[in-house]
């Protein structure tokens, strides 16, 4: 990864050529508008926690050896040589005269196939890493280099969570919970509202008023980076400690788990980029106005515009837009008076 990314800074052509024949990357058809945009270099990596063996191999352990300072005070030979070869071929002069550090931003993509154990332990790893590159910067470390030779640097962005195939328990929510207070942030958080949630109330409150917490934490706080290549160009200004917000809702899930969401989202100042697959079933007509009415109060009336982080809202898979639905939706989103809206009773644990 770190050759490739070398290749990349010499020839574009050949960085794009190794990509597309050797590592098997779609570009799309030429002429193509994706086919003609140019390739950044940065990385993204899954975790793979098979066949893990021994004291040290563990996933936390991983993260640590490739994204901490292991990487910069014990390169091998054959990779010191091989940089080296790809540095003699730079036709740049400004770096073929001087030494030329350069980061490749990459993000841990982890998949709900993992438990919580596992989220909580990349948790860990980010805070150990940030806690070696600290050390490293005012041990005078950074310094001890060949003159004109050529240093990559993995830097670890803000992971992706995907937890649409995890069951909601107790656990995720005291783990979802415990990261986002000790500063851990995400690029983005997918989750996935059930019919029958494997987790009590009171732990559901927590875990949906602890994504869409009222807190907005300070970018200098968290403990990974935010590539500036990872933004959207349309993004304006630097995302929130969740990035993006995806909730896809299955069918039939019941309206007290809607409720308690959207009692969340009047607050939210954790992400500004909000994404909801509504899969409702065409046939629930009466609970289909009930899940828009809630939609309104949380993201269209006026306190929630006024109270809430959200820039973008992305609705996808949406089942059930019917003239009644959306009757229903403008009876709350025209209002300004939340009083009229239906008392809701589950419980948000702040």
């Amino acid at each position: 990864m770190a050759l490739l990314a070398a290749v990349a800074h010499v020839d574009y052509a050949a960085w794009r050529y190794l990509l597309e024949k050797h590592c098997s990357v779609n570009f799309g058809v030429e002429g193509e508008p994706v086919y003609e945009k140019k390739i950044p270099i940065r990385y993204v990596v899954t975790l793979d926690l098979r066949d893990q063996t021994g004291d040290f191999g563990t996933h936390e352990f991983d993260l640590v050896f490739f994204f901490g300072v292991h990487q910069r005070l014990h390169p091998s030979g054959e990779y010191r040589e091989a940089l080296q070869q790809i540095a003699a071929l730079d036709k740049n002069p400004l770096r073929s005269k001087s030494d030329f550090d350069f980061d490749v931003p990459v993000r841990v993509d982890f998949d709900g196939s993992y438990g919580m154990n596992e989220l909580v332990d990349v948790g860990i790893a980010e805070k150990i890493v940030q806690q070696q590159w600290q050390k490293y910067e005012v041990s005078g470390e950074s310094q001890s280099t060949a003159r004109g030779e050529w240093h990559c640097t993995f830097v670890l962005e803000r992971m992706i969570v995907d937890l649409v195939d995890q069951d909601m328990t107790t656990a995720m929510g005291a783990a979802l919970k415990t990261l986002l207070h000790q500063n851990t942030w995400f690029s983005r958080v997918s989750l996935c509202l059930m019919r029958h949630l494997m987790m009590p109330a009171q732990s559901y409150g927590q875990l949906v008023s602890s994504v869409f917490d009222s807190t907005r934490r300070l970018p200098q706080l968290a403990r990974t980076s935010c590539h500036p290549s990872f933004v959207p160009a349309s993004g304006g200004s630097d995302p929130l400690q969740l990035g993006e917000i995806v909730v896809t809702w299955a069918p039939d899930v019941h309206i007290h788990y809607v409720g308690a969401m959207c009692s969340a989202m009047v607050h939210n100042q954790m992400s500004k980029n909000l994404s909801l697959q509504l899969w409702m079933k065409t046939n629930n007509g009466e609970i289909n106005q009930r899940y828009w009415k809630w939609l309104a109060y949380a993201l269209f009336l006026k306190r929630a515009r006024a109270s809430s982080a959200v820039e973008s809202l992305a609705m996808m898979k949406v089942c059930s837009m019917s003239v009644s639905d959306m009757e229903a939706f403008t009876s709350i989103a025209s209002s300004d008076h939340p009083a009229r809206f239906p008392t809701f009773f589950l419980k948000i644990d702040r």
